[in-house]
């Protein structure tokens, strides 16, 4: 984690009960500064406040440099919140994948609150870079960062860990080009049970609204794989392309209406000047149908590296540092950091932090080898 630009809030559908809030969060996460976490880590600046937690730059005693996570009072009273939030390390430490946000520690704080330990990254989401400069990213850049993205839920899902909130508020751009992925709050595992009691519940669907796939919304985790992961990374590439999102909606309710009863928007419905062979790619990442969606992470990103070659796109990468895929592929990063892409006109604001509780989505405010066999796993809490 590291200093990121904060989204502003939607003037959609604004709840002003949610805005107090969220200040009253802030004043409280202002009030720990300069102050000692396991009296080792000093916290130094104050990075962001979300829905369920702040996070923090803070320095060891020995100097080093990270960020600290920790959970706001109310959350942490919920047994299932707490154990959503702990649960995050752990798994985002399974994929072992470069482009995963590495937590460091765990802990709690001295008036009982836990912590994450995270490392120190300088740069901004996917989300605050599409914000600040008011247009999507260049076509080049988007096929890297979705390159990158792949190869994450490759490893994540070789693991059985299907993240469930991919979106560009939990995709990280580093000054030096990188991209790394982060919050695996709601993440979860797979085994090869579909009839464990814990995989039952149904009705409460987590994630994000606009980033999320129809077989999410239901909420029956039997539902879940590593393809909704994949639907997620569809809609975020679709985003960054863009700047919308595959159905068009004034509120969530509309969205998750048209979610549930009619097909996405094709790509290039919205910007022809997309190559037909890179729509084609992440259209099929946006079906309904599970079968003809791509069936795993890595057939998407060779496909969509052949597409990138066929309209003369060479993905740029960083010479000699290796993938996780492919031993001779160098990770991806980005080559062109200032976008000169023709400006576009955002069509809406980002539904993705309007409040969601009515609707029963548990939507936390803002501050997703060989590949398993689709539809045979069933993820579990």
């Amino acid at each position: 984690m590291a200093a990121m630009n904060q989204p502003s809030s939607p003037d959609l559908d604004n709840d002003e009960s949610v805005d107090d809030d969220n200040e009253a969060s802030k004043r409280r996460a202002r009030e720990r500064l300069g102050s000692f976490v396991a009296q080792k880590w000093h916290l130094e600046a104050l990075l962001g406040v979300g829905g369920m937690a702040s996070v923090y730059e803070a320095r060891h005693r020995n100097g080093k440099r990270v960020a600290i996570k920790i959970l706001h009072p109310e959350l942490a009273l919920s047994g299932d919140t707490l154990r959503r939030f702990l649960r995050e390390g752990y798994l985002a430490n399974a994929v072992e994948h470069p482009d995963v946000v590495s937590v460091l520690d765990d802990g709690m704080t001295d008036d009982g609150l836990p912590y994450l330990v995270m490392e120190y990254l300088e740069g901004e989401s996917l989300d605050g870079r599409l914000e600040r400069i008011s247009r999507p990213l260049q076509l080049p850049d988007v096929l890297s960062i979705g390159c990158t993205l792949l190869d994450v839920l490759h490893a994540a899902h070789a693991r059985g860990i299907v993240h469930r909130d991919l979106k560009p508020d939990n995709v990280f751009l580093t000054l030096d080009g990188g991209v790394k992925v982060f919050d695996f709050g709601i993440a979860r595992l797979q085994d090869a049970h579909p009839n464990n009691r814990h995989a039952t519940r149904t009705g409460i669907a987590m994630g994000t609204p606009t980033f999320m796939s129809r077989e999410q919304a239901h909420g029956d985790l039997k539902l879940i794989d590593g393809r909704t992961d994949i639907w997620a990374l569809g809609a975020t590439l679709y985003y960054a392309l863009t700047s919308d999102f595959p159905y068009e909606a004034r509120s969530v309710a509309e969205y998750m209406a048209k979610l549930m009863t009619a097909d996405p928007r094709p790509l290039r419905s919205l910007d022809p000047t997309i190559p037909e062979p890179i729509a084609e790619v992440i259209d099929r990442a946006l079906r309904h149908d599970l079968g003809r969606r791509w069936q795993n992470a890595l057939d998407m990103r060779l496909r969509l590296i052949e597409a990138a070659g066929v309209v003369g796109i060479t993905i740029p990468a960083q010479p000699g540092d290796e993938g996780f895929i492919m031993p001779t592929a160098p990770r991806i990063r980005l080559a062109s950091f200032p976008d000169e892409r023709p400006s576009m006109v955002q069509k809406q604001k980002n539904l993705s932090s309007l409040p969601t509780s009515a609707g029963g989505f548990d939507a936390p405010g803002r501050i997703s080898f060989t590949s398993p066999t689709p539809g045979t796993a069933t993820p579990i809490p």
